[in-house]
């Protein structure tokens, strides 16, 4: 998080989009969020208010996500497509599950910069910063 970000007067003077999307953001459960999955009537388009908020420092844009972070947020489709080469190297199914997927990718995640202090990076997904304003609660992040 930018200095700017804690400063007094950084939320008053972000777009309302913005604000009301960094509101629902802290207000659901868990850190990282899909941008497809915050749409809201009275926001638009999440990926323009996100913008505003990425800018202020209060939201990471592309953050690096652990595998455990991957299989939480991506669907079966997604992970596939996401991690065919490993799943190859490891020889794996291309029609594995989740649960076959997993503890056989962990060690070969941390060996090919996947761990969480040189995670991947996943377009359309942005992280939220810790927040002076939220107390002790981290706010979230948006994959897209």
């Amino acid at each position: 998080m930018t200095p700017s970000a804690t400063s007094p007067g950084t939320f008053a003077r972000l777009p309302q989009p913005a604000q009301a999307l960094l509101v629902r953001m802290v207000m659901r459960k868990g850190e990282l969020f899909r941008t497809a999955r915050l749409g809201y009537a009275e926001i638009g388009d999440p990926a323009a208010a996100l913008a505003p908020l990425v800018e202020a420092g209060l939201v990471e844009d592309d953050p690096a996500l652990s595998l455990a972070d991957l299989f939480r947020l991506l669907r079966l489709a997604e992970l596939r497509r996401l991690l065919a080469e490993e799943m190859a190297t490891l020889g794996l199914a291309a029609s594995a599950s989740k649960g076959c997927c997993r503890p056989r990718l962990r060690p070969s995640w941390h060996r090919c910069g996947g761990c969480p202090s040189g995670g991947r990076r996943r377009r359309g997904c942005s992280k939220v910063s810790s927040w002076s304003g939220c107390g002790s609660k981290r706010t979230a992040t948006g994959c897209g």
